[in-house]
């Protein structure tokens, strides 16, 4: 495996535990920062991102949800499609539609 090779050094090089600096564990795939995680795709370790930023992320994934959500609101209002019975007959041609192309 190159990555666990790029990780362990030579026994003059090595530690106490035959792994490069900044690894440790029985594959050498454990970081000794606590602010770092080991990533198995180039077997390297990697700083965490900050709380904050993990936030961020998510406050924008919900507000493009709610986007979402208003716009196929308002378009299905702009389309009567909230109408008293428009929904129902939606639902009920797909539905025969679904079983004319031989879905059950």
């Amino acid at each position: 495996v190159p990555g666990e090779l790029a990780r362990r050094l030579d026994s003059v090089e090595r530690g106490d535990d035959g792994c490069a600096e900044g690894y440790h564990g029985p594959k050498c795939e454990l970081c000794n920062e606590p602010d770092q995680y080991f990533k198995q795709a180039d077997a390297k370790c990697h700083a965490c991102a900050s709380a904050w930023r993990t936030l961020g992320w998510a406050v924008l994934g919900v507000m493009v949800v709610l986007l979402l959500v208003a716009l196929a609101f308002l378009l299905a209002q702009r389309n009567h499609w909230l109408e008293q019975g428009a929904f129902v007959r939606g639902v009920t041609k797909t539905r025969s539609t679904w079983r004319l192309v031989g879905m059950q």
